[in-house]
């Protein structure tokens, strides 16, 4: 995070990102349908967000972050990259 003005901060994530799903698909014979199969898939895909923040304190310790980011790299598999829209964030952060 690089703090661009007051409140205000720009952000860049990488992430190597790594999906397990179950894949179903219909068995046949003959023609007919005779049950259905399962198989795990498994993928991989880097991702970099980029993008601005906003931080609100809440107290001298204390502050609410939103932060809005975009996968620049735009990978087949990326979970980020599927809606082709930005992703966004909030969160709570403490100092101590």
């Amino acid at each position: 995070r690089y703090r661009v003005w007051s409140n205000i901060f720009a952000s860049v994530e990488l992430k190597y990102n790594f999906i397990r799903y179950k894949e179903y698909y219909a068995q046949y014979s003959n023609y007919v349908l005779t049950g259905v199969g399962s198989q795990y898939q498994s993928v991989s895909a880097p991702s970099c967000l980029v993008g601005l923040g906003y931080r609100m304190p809440i107290s001298p310790n204390a502050s609410l972050t939103m932060i809005l980011g975009y996968d620049v790299l735009q990978q087949k598999d990326s979970p980020y990259s599927s809606n082709g829209w930005f992703d966004i964030r909030y969160g709570f952060a403490v100092g101590f």
